[in-house]
């Protein structure tokens, strides 16, 4: 039998959602999705209902794939972003992880004695790499993520996390990726 399903403010979903016969986000609330964590089930929601109406705000914003984690070490070049394209990475790359930014250098992999930035994760457009203040050298900079899915968005994917930026001789100046 058909249930309705009536959200609340501040309500966070996942997973997928069978035999509904209506489904109310109403004025006023804002619903999350619950954040990728590496289970099956976070990170998206499919809801087959009958009638879905969505007054207030369904949002996904910085629920994708992980960005990179922060290099442990002085002088430790940042980490690759998570993608579809599988595990949680450890890469110390600056390529990108298929989607996912690539780690930006750090001070031992000849970045001047500076870390460098991490890449931006792709999805619908590729990744942003980084751009130094007057033009500097940007080598050793995480590359952007790659596109992927279809441009006429039929199957919604999650966002690939950027890259993390590598780190000089202090461990608090760059902060892990973004996603």
């Amino acid at each position: 039998m058909d249930a309705d399903w009536f959200l609340n403010d501040g309500d966070e979903i996942s997973g997928v959602h069978c035999n509904i016969s209506h489904m109310v986000i109403p004025d006023y609330s804002t619903v999350r999705i619950r954040a990728w964590d590496g289970t099956p089930s976070s990170g998206k929601v499919e809801i087959y209902a009958k009638n879905i109406d969505i007054y207030g705000v369904l949002t996904a914003t910085g629920k994708g794939y992980r960005g990179g984690d922060s290099p442990p070490d002085t002088h430790s070049a940042g980490k690759q972003g998570e993608s579809f394209s599988g595990n949680y990475p450890t890469s110390n790359s600056i390529s990108s992880n298929s989607g996912g930014g690539g780690g930006g250098g750090g001070e031992a992999d000849g970045s001047n004695a500076h870390g460098k930035p991490g890449g931006g994760g792709g999805y619908g457009t590729n990744g942003g790499t980084c751009k130094l203040r007057n033009d500097n050298d940007v080598t050793h900079c995480g590359e952007g993520g790659k596109t992927y899915g279809d441009e006429n968005l039929s199957t919604l994917h999650l966002g690939s996390g950027g890259g993390s930026g590598g780190n000089d001789n202090k461990l608090v100046d760059n902060p892990i990726g973004g996603r």
